[in-house]
């Protein structure tokens, strides 16, 4: 992912075809595939995976600190965890594609990075959003439809989103 190659986990085609289109959107940001959980706490959402880039910003931008550790769920093999950068605007994403003839959506969050969770329970890069609107737990009536996967990219996307929406005939589903 920091020579700016698709790394995907779990044959997740969906969040594969989101990395690859918004990646060549935002000139070659990696998306982050997560899986969220809402911090009630601090009306954030947590995503976590043991895959992430160290490139935030690209395969030309800076590396983020890393540290190298086990992989969380069996202790086992390397997992790489990356801090992402903190008060950056972010935005995730996930397509649902439907049958023929039927129309698709794309789901979009927008929020702003304010943490690096460093527990070691679960995944072991762990992103930490305060999402920007008042409906943060809008994820939770989505997971049916879209998946537990996210996307995940540094950088303020919105308007990119609906332009492309728009474009492919897609509907905007915001979870934000």
């Amino acid at each position: 992912q920091d020579l700016g190659l698709m790394g995907a986990c779990e044959n997740d085609i969906r969040s594969t075809v989101a990395m690859v289109v918004f990646g060549a959107m935002t000139k070659g940001r990696m998306g982050y595939i997560s899986d969220p959980a809402v911090d009630s706490s601090r009306r954030a959402v947590s995503s976590a995976h043991c895959v992430a880039t160290r490139k935030w910003f690209g395969p030309q931008g800076p590396t983020a600190d890393y540290e190298i550790l086990t992989h969380s769920e069996d202790r086992m093999g390397a997992s790489v965890r990356s801090l992402a950068p903190l008060n950056y605007p972010c935005t995730t994403v996930q397509f649902h594609f439907t049958g023929s003839g039927g129309r698709g959506c794309v789901l979009v969050q927008e929020g702003r990075v304010i943490a690096n969770d460093r527990d070691d329970r679960g995944c072991r890069t762990k992103m930490v959003v305060e999402v920007r609107g008042d409906n943060y737990e809008n994820i939770y009536p989505h997971w049916q439809t879209f998946g537990w996967h996210r996307v995940t990219f540094v950088g303020d996307f919105k308007a990119d989103v609906e332009k492309l929406a728009q474009k492919i005939g897609f509907q905007v589903l915001r979870e934000d």
